[in-house]
This record gives C-alpha cells, sequence and structure tokens, in this order.
C-alpha cells in the first residue's frame, strides 16, 4: 500500500499548502511519506479519505496517475482478496483483523488456541452488545445489567491472567516508511499511554450519564533514520513527556 501511495507511484504535489508528509525534493514537491489513514483508505475507510483529503493528502498527480487513481487501484487489489489471501502470514492476518471495524465481517474466521479465554471473551462481549441493543432501543437496564457493567473489567482480568506484564503494555512503536531525500527520516507509527474516552448517552427516564473507559492512543511522526526507535525508546520518551505532537485529525474528539 505504502509503496504505490507514495512519490513517483502517485506523481507530484498539486496543492498550495505544506502537507505532513509532502517534502521538496531534485524532482519537486514529493508525498515521501505515507500516512497510517492510507491503509484504512484502502481498506474502505470514507472516514479516513475524508481526512486525507481535508489535510491535502490526496492533492498529487503525474502522467497517467495521481493518489485516487492508485487508491481506486489498490482498493480493487484488496477487495478481490480470498480468506486464504489475507490469512497467508501473521502480518496480514492483522491486517485483516482490522476490517471488522470497517464493514460486515464475513465468514473465515481462524480456529485457535486458548479456546476457553476466547469463549469467556465472547460471553462477556456477547452480553455488553446485548446491553448496548437495549439502550440504544431505549429500555430501562436492570440493576443486574449494571452490576455487569461495574464488574466485567474482573472478568477481563482472569481473561489475561499469566500473560506477562510486557505483553499487557500498550506503548509500542514501529517505523513503517523509509524516505532517503534528505534529511533522511522514517515514519513512525506510536501507541502511547491509553487516553480515558468519555461518552454521552441518555436513558429511557431522559437523563443524560457519561460512561468512562479506556482507548488506544495513537502517534504518526517522522523521526532520523539514524536512530530508529525501539519500544524501549519510545518508552522513555513517554516517560520523560517527550512524546511529539498528536495527529491534527483527533482534534474533532481529543482534548488534553
Amino acid at each position: 500500500m505504502f509503496q504505490n501511495l507514495v512519490s513517483p507511484a502517485v506523481g507530484m504535489y498539486v496543492g498550495d499548502d505544506e502537507p505532513f508528509i509532502m517534502k521538496m525534493t531534485m524532482a519537486g514537491p514529493a508525498r515521501c511519506f505515507p500516512r497510517g489513514l492510507d491503509v484504512m483508505a484502502v481498506l474502505g475507510s470514507e472516514r479516513a479519505y475524508e481526512i486525507l483529503k481535508r489535510e491535502g493528502d490526496t492533492e498529487y498527480e503525474g502522467k497517467d496517475t495521481s493518489y485516487d487513481k492508485q487508491l481506486t487501484e489498490l482498493r480493487k487489489e484488496f477487495n478481490a482478496f480470498e480468506v486464504a489471501d489475507w490469512n497467508r502470514n501473521l502480518y496480514w492476518a492483522w491486517l485483516y483483523a482490522l476490517r471488522p471495524l470497517l464493514e460486515e465481517f464475513g465468514e473465515g474466521y481462524l480456529s485457535f488456541k486458548e479456546r476457553s479465554r476466547l469463549e469467556s471473551l465472547e460471553g462477556i462481549l456477547g452480553r455488553l452488545i446485548d446491553i448496548s441493543k437495549g439502550e440504544l432501543e431505549g429500555r430501562e437496564l436492570k440493576e443486574n445489567d449494571y452490576e455487569f457493567i461495574r464488574n466485567f473489567g474482573q472478568e477481563l482480568d482472569s481473561i489475561v491472567a499469566g500473560v506477562e506484564a510486557e505483553g499487557k503494555e500498550t506503548t509500542i512503536v514501529a517505523d513503517v516508511h523509509t524516505d532517503t531525500n534528505q534529511p533522511r527520516q522514517v515514519l513512525e507509527e506510536g501507541v502511547g499511554y491509553v487516553d480515558l474516552i468519555l461518552a454521552a448517552y441518555k436513558v429511557p427516564d431522559g437523563r443524560i450519564i457519561l460512561g468512562a473507559g479506556p482507548v488506544f492512543s495513537y502517534y504518526e511522526f517522522k523521526h532520523p533514520l539514524g536512530d530508529r526507535l525501539t519500544d524501549e525508546k519510545w518508552k522513555e520518551m513517554l516517560e520523560q513527556g517527550k512524546a511529539p505532537e498528536r495527529p491534527s485529525w483527533i482534534e474533532s474528539f481529543y482534548a488534553e
């Protein structure tokens, strides 16, 4: 995806601004970096595409090519994949796991080990779905529903029991693209500490209640090529308060 959504594959920048991923090269203003949103756009997310378009990240054209043309071709290619194609290895399977966020999930779930833990998780999620449907239909929750909401976190603890502490940490980072134009940089995608999400919802008697819970944080930034980050370095940056700015597009739902 990334190789086909950066210059010269998409042509050169034809806008009049200075987007995050655009960089001046000997050949002119080029799309030297992809974005994490590109992946979601290829997988079919119109929301991701809208953000990319708004921030000028789609304004690239060349002879017989453009960002939009490349995106359309990639969507066709990935939409044609069969289940076996998506599960050819662990990395493709990770990408496949994102698709349910964007569309109806079809047949083809893999079978795993750890069956009892996954069945327990399935039961918890099933109960939460039933409760959510009840709320959306305006039904008053019962006391045992509220009790379940208050305590299901403890049940989740039992599901991950035995997993090493490192396996539960959210602070991970990976460089996903290298740009050799000066200054030489890599694109880093990182997850920091969990954030608190607040959601307002109305109960049948008309009251509006705030629900709270954990949600992953997201970082996307350029970093010197000679200092590729490890999870340990990234964790140190977070601990020392040296984390980069969050992507500007999260401002519609995020506040310090």
